[in-house]
């Protein structure tokens, strides 16, 4: 099993260990669903679905911390890049969550971190 790896134009990131297999991984499928009014009229409108990944580090290391939201700012939010999934798959990918990165300082040293990722091809 291959440690994931992110790779955009100017940075890379792979962490020390792989989010926990099982709770920590999930692949899932992200509805893309628009909504908006139009004076007091709601519209939905269904385009489809694409493929996602859900990553759950339970214990990642400040410094895998650091290195992640270097990549992120890297990749500038809506950039693509490429995933190196466990299976050794490559995809082109994007961050589904990259404003609500959701970074939990367990004791100073280790955070919990949760990234969701969009597959685009």
């Amino acid at each position: 099993m291959a440690v994931i790896s992110l790779s955009g134009t100017s940075c890379t990131f792979t962490p020390t260990a792989n989010p926990q297999y099982g709770s920590g991984y999930a692949r899932n499928k992200i509805i893309m669903q628009p909504q908006g009014y139009a004076g007091s009229d709601f519209y939905s409108y269904t385009h489809g679905e694409r493929n996602g990944r859900s990553f759950t580090w339970n214990m990642m290391p400040a410094t895998d911390v650091d290195r992640l939201r270097t990549f992120l700012n890297s990749v500038n939010g809506s950039g693509t890049f490429v995933l190196v999934d466990y299976d050794a798959s490559t995809y082109s990918a994007r961050v589904a969550n990259f404003g609500a990165v959701q970074y939990q300082n367990i004791d100073g040293s280790y955070y919990e971190i949760t990234l969701k990722i969009e597959v685009i091809s």
